[in-house]
């Protein structure tokens, strides 16, 4: 997922930063289905080092940009589907190697850019049961970096949690 939203924050900035610097700038997208890949480096089972999750419900992304060329971009996602266990080798490879989960998730990440700073942040929830064994499992992920207007990283945190 992290891909794709890099290339369509990318393309959206691209089309902002063309647009005369008198005007705030807002866009807004709704989607139905999570960008794929969407993979993320966490894994309840030793069967992986990753999962990759593959739903379908309601999205919507918004981005904008000031007249000083600050940026922000949010975007969130609810729905229900799959989280497969695997093995991740890069951003957008991924090979399934162990359970698979159906239920509910939630995704939400921000993303804000200016002169001084630059932040980047996300949080994943996932609550549902094992496919093949009915068991209940629950996943909790979230991250946040911070950089300075040097580029030297301030924050950096991540959590994650399986119940």
């Amino acid at each position: 997922m992290r891909a794709i939203l890099i290339a369509i924050l990318t393309a959206a900035f691209m089309v902002m930063s063309a647009a005369t610097a008198a005007a705030t700038i807002t866009e807004t997208m709704h989607f139905t289905t999570n960008p794929q890949p969407d993979i993320i480096p966490v894994s309840c089972s030793p069967a992986g080092n990753a999962i990759s999750i593959n739903s379908t419900g309601n999205g919507v992304l918004h981005f904008t940009q000031n007249n000083a060329g600050d940026f922000w971009a949010t975007g969130t996602f609810e729905g229900t589907g799959t989280v497969t266990t695997g093995l991740a080798t890069g951003p957008t490879s991924f090979t399934p190697t162990g359970p698979v989960y159906s239920g509910h998730t939630v995704e939400w990440f921000g993303v804000e850019q200016n002169n001084q700073n630059f932040v980047n942040h996300a949080t994943f929830n996932f609550n549902g049961n094992d496919v093949a064994t009915g068991a209940p499992i629950g996943i909790h992920a979230a991250f946040q970096i911070t950089t300075n207007a040097n580029g030297v990283v301030t924050v950096s945190n991540f959590t994650f949690s399986c119940r």
